[in-house]
């Protein structure tokens, strides 16, 4: 043997076994601590490589229950559907739902945005999804119509059902049935154990719900959504071993494979095409528990029961509110009225409406609906600038419930007002700012006008976004460049050029910021404020501070009157900083406006609408009662003898309706308008102009009709 290889032979037997072995991979670990088995993790890749091969919507990788071996796993696959709620071959192999949306039905629906979900919880090891779901159906219709929140005991339904089901599987029903029969108690009377081997015992307890009825659900799209509108509803599925490792996004698997789990439907989206449950593996599965499942897969909705429970109220209403607005209106109203009876068929919804002389009922319209839900539309009037406007909603169904929106009707009614914008600023150029000022002690990270790029923390979260607010604009951010560049070794300050408000009874500030101090080492330290000053810049107030970071653009508003006086000397500061451990800081903040009531003729927008040209005014003229309804009056008075005209006119100046043309004599005069037009018919809700003129003047007055 050549003496070289002999001596490099001899070198490698003499090196430690741990200087030419591959280095072992890190463990994966579970958020609750398990280790994910290797062979998971390969499973794992290769669900992901299958979604990008197939251009699916959905993300794999390690949840709560990544750790199951495939054994361990179908082991919570527990739901059992008794022979005599098969649904017939016809039913299971229905035909795909229609595209599109339902008549009547939004296309977007989530239980978790109105308030009628509690949240996810975990089965464990055993396949006790069912009496999960159930509970999940139950909990949803109390939090809905009661408001009331409750943690119901699963292991209460798995020691005393009646029908023997427990962790090798079961059904719905029998938990309905255990409900009505003897009532639902609560986990911190009965704590969740994973256990189907202990006696029932209920000595000592007070049932805290119940259920009095469940119908069956009809296994089509339009069918289900019209009863989720009404109540969260328990349904089965078929669960893929894929399943395991969902994180997010719209799950899709193809088969037809009989049903095996069980889990509650919350809601939809028509364009996502997606289906959206609540499963019971924990928060640190999916999107906090929950998922969405594309329609028309894994036969989810199938044995899908509506649960009715005693509640105090079975109307709901749902809408959402009115809010300070730009817009001169009228504004469209829309209310949806679910019931868990279905008595709706003749039911009533009005609009209580308050312009300053009280409240007063204007019926809505029912624009579509079944027994069960209704949608009604009605109109928001139009106002003048500052103008405040108080509403509530209510709807009595036949048998004479009556329910209102908000509860506290007209002691705690919604409200607005219409403003306008006095100043607003997109950035689409630097626009003045000032990036740093005397005392700013950063090293990185300063202020710069620009397009963002996407940058990361330690922690694999969004730190910095790869656009402004605005997609396709630019903003202020704190280091354009990524990564590397965000906030160090101290503080910030991006400061606004001077902004006049004197003369304004109120000011509201809005705008959007990106803010995260949690992506790094030592999540949470620093703090983003906002500051302002009425003297240019002598003296400052914190106007808002920001503690908690998110990778995500937020809205804020600010009323600077209640904080400054408002003058012609207004700044603004935006303040990042990173002054303690160093960490990950980045701030961004884009699409600023300034908001008032005050009444003005100008704003950034062009201010509220004039009268039509050639309208200046001459005399006095009266004008009553404003807002009208139905009927205006309209009073002056002539110096002397002169023909006149009296108009009505829209906010564009098209003539509505001529209330005289002629001679009148010297004194006082009053002219009506009964609402209509030359032609005879309603004129709509809105703004109009009243015009009153002779040859020598002209006068002009804004009138708000409401029908």
């Amino acid at each position: 043997m050549p003496l070289l290889l002999c001596v490099l032979l001899l070198i490698l037997i003499a090196l430690p076994a741990d200087q030419w072995r591959r280095p072992a991979p890190e463990p994966v670990y579970t958020a609750s601590g398990e280790r994910v088995p290797a062979a998971n993790l390969a499973r794992m890749e290769e669900v992901r490589r299958t979604i990008a091969a197939r251009g699916q919507r959905w993300q794999a990788g390690v949840t709560e229950v990544a750790h199951l071996t495939a054994e361990q796993f179908e082991l919570m696959l527990g739901a059992l559907p008794p022979e005599g709620e098969t649904p017939p071959p016809a039913l299971l192999e229905a035909a795909p739902s229609p595209p599109g949306r339902s008549a009547g039905l939004p296309t977007r629906w989530d239980w978790r945005d109105e308030g009628g979900t509690t949240p996810a919880r975990h089965q464990g090891s055993c396949g006790s999804c069912w009496a999960f779901a159930a509970g999940g159906a139950l909990e949803g219709t109390l939090l809905a119509y009661e408001g009331l929140e409750l943690d119901l005991s699963e292991q209460h339904v798995l020691d005393c059902n009646a029908e023997n089901y427990g962790c090798s599987g079961g059904w719905m029903t029998a938990a309905y049935r255990l409900w009505r029969d003897r009532g639902a108690f609560l986990e911190s009377q009965i704590a969740y154990a994973g256990d189907d081997a202990r006696p029932c015992n209920e000595s000592g307890f007070t049932p805290s719900a119940s259920v009095t009825a469940w119908s069956p659900v009809a296994y089509s799209r339009e069918a289900l959504q019209r009863q989720v509108l009404v109540r969260p509803i328990a349904v089965a599925m078929h669960v893929y071993p894929d399943f395991q490792f969902y994180q997010g996004g719209v799950y899709e698997h193809a088969g037809s494979d009989p049903v095996n789990h069980a889990v509650l439907l919350v809601g939809w989206d028509d364009d996502l095409s997606a289906w959206i449950i609540k499963n019971s593996w924990g928060a640190g599965w999916g999107e906090q528990g929950f998922a969405w499942v594309r329609y028309d897969c894994c036969r989810l909705g199938s044995y899908a029961h509506a649960v009715t429970a005693p509640v105090a109220r079975t109307l709901r209403l749902h809408h959402d509110p009115m809010t300070d607005t730009l817009a001169a209106g009228p504004y469209p109203l829309l209310l949806r009225a679910t019931s868990l009876l279905g008595r709706l068929g003749v039911a009533q919804a009005v609009l209580h409406l308050d312009l300053g002389a009280g409240f007063d009922p204007l019926p809505l319209e029912r624009l579509s609906g079944d027994a069960h839900a209704g949608l009604f539309s009605g109109e928001l009037p139009a106002t003048e600038i500052g103008a405040r406007v108080r509403y509530f909603l209510s709807v009595t169904d036949a048998q004479g419930e009556t329910a209102t929106l908000p509860a506290e009707g007209e002691e705690a009614p919604f409200a607005y007002r219409v403003l306008r914008r006095v100043y607003a600023e997109d950035f689409a150029a630097p626009g003045g700012w000032q990036t740093g000022i005397a005392g700013d002690t950063a090293t990185a990270g300063w202020w710069e006008w620009g397009v963002p790029q996407a940058a990361y923390g330690t922690s694999g979260l969004l730190a910095q976004p790869g656009s402004a607010h605005t997609p396709g604009g630019s903003c202020y951010v704190t280091g354009l460049s990524a990564p590397g560049n965000d906030v160090d070794g101290g503080v910030t300050t991006l400061q606004s050029p001077r902004i006049d408000l004197r003369g304004l009874e109120d000011a509201t500030l809005r705008g959007w910021y990106w803010f995260t101090n949690h992506t790094g080492s030592w999540p949470w330290e620093d703090r983003f404020a906002v500051l302002g000053s009425a003297d240019d810049g002598a003296h400052w107030v914190t106007l808002l501070t920001v503690e908690y970071g998110a990778s995500a653009w937020r809205a804020f508003s600010v009323p600077l009157h209640e904080h400054l006086p408002l003058t012609e000397s207004m700044r603004l500061r935006f303040v990042a900083a990173d002054t303690l451990h160093d960490s990950t800081v980045e701030a961004l903040i884009d699409d600023l406006e300034i908001l008032t009531g005050t009444r003005g003729e100008t704003s950034v927008d062009g201010g509220p609408a004039p009268p039509p040209p050639g309208w200046e005014g001459g005399f006095a003229l009266g004008l009553g009662p404003n807002p009208a309804r139905e009927t205006a009056w309209l009073s002056f008075t002539l110096p002397a003898p002169a023909p006149v005209e009296a108009l009505v006119l829209d906010a564009s100046g098209r003539l509505v309706r001529r209330l005289w043309s002629g001679d009148l004599p010297a004194g006082p005069h009053q002219l009506d308008w009964d609402g209509r037009d030359d032609a005879g018919a309603p004129a709509r809700s809105g703004r109009y102009w009243a015009r009153v003129a002779t040859p020598a003047a002209a006068a002009a007055r804004p009138i708000l009709l409401l029908r």
